[in-house]
Protein backbone atom coordinates (compact mmCIF):
# COMPACT_ATOMS: atom_id res chain seq x y z
CA UNK A 1 0.00 0.00 0.00
CA UNK A 2 1.18 3.49 -0.96
CA UNK A 3 2.12 6.02 1.72
CA UNK A 4 -0.79 8.65 1.73
CA UNK A 5 0.96 12.13 0.17
CA UNK A 6 0.77 15.77 2.06
CA UNK A 7 -0.03 18.97 -0.26
CA UNK A 8 0.33 21.54 2.55
CA UNK A 9 -0.83 25.56 1.09
CA UNK A 10 -4.62 26.83 0.19
CA UNK A 11 -5.97 24.45 -2.56
CA UNK A 12 -6.88 27.74 -4.26
CA UNK A 13 -2.92 28.83 -5.03
CA UNK A 14 -1.86 27.96 -8.36
CA UNK A 15 1.16 26.45 -7.22
CA UNK A 16 -1.03 24.34 -5.15
CA UNK A 17 -3.00 23.38 -7.90
CA UNK A 18 -0.40 22.45 -10.56
CA UNK A 19 0.83 19.20 -7.61
CA UNK A 20 -2.63 18.73 -6.89
CA UNK A 21 -3.75 17.99 -10.51
CA UNK A 22 -0.62 15.04 -10.87
CA UNK A 23 -1.76 13.73 -7.65
CA UNK A 24 -5.19 13.40 -9.14
CA UNK A 25 -3.96 12.15 -12.91
CA UNK A 26 -1.93 9.49 -11.32
CA UNK A 27 -5.08 8.71 -8.46
CA UNK A 28 -2.02 9.27 -6.15
CA UNK A 29 -3.92 8.68 -2.17
CA UNK A 30 -3.29 12.58 -0.67
CA UNK A 31 -4.27 15.06 1.60
CA UNK A 32 -4.64 18.66 1.70
CA UNK A 33 -3.55 20.63 4.64
CA UNK A 34 -4.49 23.96 4.50
CA UNK A 35 -2.37 27.21 5.01
CA UNK A 36 -4.18 30.05 6.23
CA UNK A 37 -1.97 32.65 4.54
CA UNK A 38 -4.29 35.46 6.17
CA UNK A 39 -2.86 34.81 9.28
CA UNK A 40 1.15 34.45 8.12
CA UNK A 41 0.83 30.71 9.08
CA UNK A 42 3.16 29.80 5.93
CA UNK A 43 5.65 31.58 8.29
CA UNK A 44 5.01 29.63 11.10
CA UNK A 45 8.10 27.89 12.18
CA UNK A 46 6.27 24.28 11.64
CA UNK A 47 5.83 25.28 7.97
CA UNK A 48 8.88 26.73 7.69
CA UNK A 49 10.71 23.34 9.11
CA UNK A 50 8.83 22.20 5.72
CA UNK A 51 9.12 24.70 3.37
CA UNK A 52 12.49 26.97 4.18
CA UNK A 53 11.47 29.89 2.04
CA UNK A 54 8.22 30.81 4.26
CA UNK A 55 5.78 30.06 0.96
CA UNK A 56 3.49 27.15 -0.34
CA UNK A 57 3.32 24.43 -1.71
CA UNK A 58 5.11 22.15 0.40
CA UNK A 59 4.84 18.68 -0.64
CA UNK A 60 5.24 15.64 1.38
CA UNK A 61 6.08 12.00 0.81
CA UNK A 62 7.23 9.99 3.97
CA UNK A 63 10.46 11.73 4.78
CA UNK A 64 11.36 13.60 1.56
CA UNK A 65 9.89 17.14 1.38
CA UNK A 66 9.50 19.00 -2.26
CA UNK A 67 8.59 22.83 -1.68
CA UNK A 68 9.42 26.04 -4.15
CA UNK A 69 10.36 25.64 -7.57
CA UNK A 70 11.17 21.76 -7.23
CA UNK A 71 8.23 21.03 -6.47
CA UNK A 72 5.53 23.11 -8.54
CA UNK A 73 7.56 24.78 -11.50
CA UNK A 74 10.04 22.17 -12.58
CA UNK A 75 8.35 20.61 -15.07
CA UNK A 76 10.71 17.50 -14.85
CA UNK A 77 9.97 17.32 -11.18
CA UNK A 78 6.24 17.13 -11.85
CA UNK A 79 6.52 14.29 -14.86
CA UNK A 80 8.93 12.63 -12.16
CA UNK A 81 6.36 12.62 -9.88
CA UNK A 82 3.35 11.12 -12.14
CA UNK A 83 6.07 8.21 -13.17
CA UNK A 84 6.57 8.05 -9.28
CA UNK A 85 3.26 7.08 -8.59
Amino acid sequence: MAMKVYEYGPAMSTNVARVLVCLEEVGAEYDVVPVDMTTSEHKSPAHVARNHFGQVPAFQDGDLIHYGEIATNNARSLLGLIQYY
